[in-house]
């Protein structure tokens, strides 16, 4: 299951902020130079700098390893995990634990 990227994107921020859409297209580049990555086809949402990730992926480090990415964009503020387990022996699909991260502060 495909899940559409969008974006909703405001033409004013604050000083110092970046465009959602240029977080997203930054994040959708790092994760198609990455081969386990392109498989996961992860659904991106960015608001307000706040990065949403949805899809499936078939290992839990995975979603993990997704959620670093995405905190390591500059501009992002928050990112929310929301992606489902598949597992590969029995096809059976679990909810992962929702996770929502800050990236470190580099004060």
């Amino acid at each position: 299951m495909s899940i559409p990227h969008r974006t909703v994107a405001t033409s004013e921020f604050p000083a110092g902020t970046r465009a959602d859409s240029d977080i997203q297209e930054q994040l959708q580049k790092e994760l198609a130079a990455l081969v386990w990555a392109r498989q996961t086809h992860p659904g991106i949402l960015v608001r307000n700098g706040v990065v949403n990730l949805y899809g499936t992926v078939t290992d839990h480090r995975q979603a993990d390893a997704l959620r670093v990415a995405a905190e390591n964009v500059p501009g992002v503020k928050l990112v929310r995990c929301h992606m489902l387990w598949c597992a590969p022996s029995s096809a059976q699909v679990f909810e992962l634990p929702e996770q929502q991260s800050a990236p470190p502060s580099l004060s």
